[in-house]
């Protein structure tokens, strides 16, 4: 049974396959097993009676399903300040509640069963990066793999960030570079910065427990690439959608941009 889900959700997520083929795949993984239960009293598969037949089944049977991840927010359009489902349902009136913002937050429409149904302006989902961090690495063999980069000179430990500076490193012209690892930023993050404003105009990044600690020579060290992306995903409407997602540079060139390996973080409708 678990390797009808597990083709299944393959098919899914990596070959194309619409929610009804994938229907259609498990309806006669399930008429087989069943045909094969009744031919003898000796074949039972423990829990065929609730085999799963939807595709949302599925993943939540394999674990997969990462609907419980995803946040939704309401967002003023006006002042983009943010409200949480729970504020939206208890709210008594549509207007922003910020003194002097006259932003309207949701419209509303009355359902044939009499049920207030509150659409939103400006829609935001969000899912958390410890989550998402979270979840990449429970993959089989996956912090293995983000060690690959790793030379004899890069093994885990206490090992100061790296002094180089970039007009120095650039001057090494004899020195190939074949990835983000062979740049001289690299190993040069610091870990335990603390970000501070040192006045109206300035920040500082502060070693706060002065750890002098390489950021990429800790065990996990995980540096991620942030992407913005704004995109017409509705036709025949102006409207703009906004994405923002990173991507994990310690994974192999080869797979650091696939679907798969991009973690999702803001949408915003």
């Amino acid at each position: 049974m678990r390797a009808s889900y597990i083709r299944a959700f393959i098919a899914h997520s990596f070959k194309g396959a619409t929610c009804e083929a994938v229907r259609f795949m498990l309806e006669g993984s399930y008429q087989l097993l069943l045909s094969g239960q009744r031919q003898s009293d000796e074949v039972h598969f423990p829990g065929l009676e609730n085999f799963a037949l939807t595709l949302r089944m599925v993943e939540r049977r394999l674990q997969v399903n990462t609907d419980d991840l995803i946040k939704y927010y309401y967002l003023c359009p006006r002042c983009w300040h943010l409200y949480t489902r729970a504020e939206i349902l208890e709210s008594e009136s549509s207007v922003c509640s910020r003194a002097g913002c006259p932003g309207i937050l949701y419209t509303s429409k009355r359902l044939r069963d009499g049920t207030l149904k509150r659409t939103p302006k400006k829609l935001l989902s969000y899912v958390s990066p410890i989550s998402a961090i979270r979840l990449m690495l429970s993959r089989p063999g996956k912090y293995e793999q983000l060690q690959h980069w790793r030379t004899h000179d890069d093994a885990p430990g206490h090992v100061a960030p790296s002094q180089d500076r970039e007009d120095e490193v650039m001057l090494r012209r004899h020195t190939p570079m074949r990835d983000i690892y062979d740049g001289w930023g690299w190993r040069a993050i610091q870990a335990g910065l603390e970000r501070r404003r040192t006045n109206q105009w300035n920040v500082e990044d502060v070693d706060v427990h002065e750890l002098q600690q390489r950021f990429v020579s800790l065990p996990c060290g995980l540096v991620f690439q942030l992407n913005l992306d704004w995109f017409q995903s509705v036709k025949n409407s102006t409207h703009s959608t906004g994405a923002l997602y990173m991507t994990c540079l310690n994974n192999p060139r080869s797979v650091r941009y696939l679907r798969e390996e991009t973690q999702y973080w803001q949408l915003r409708l």
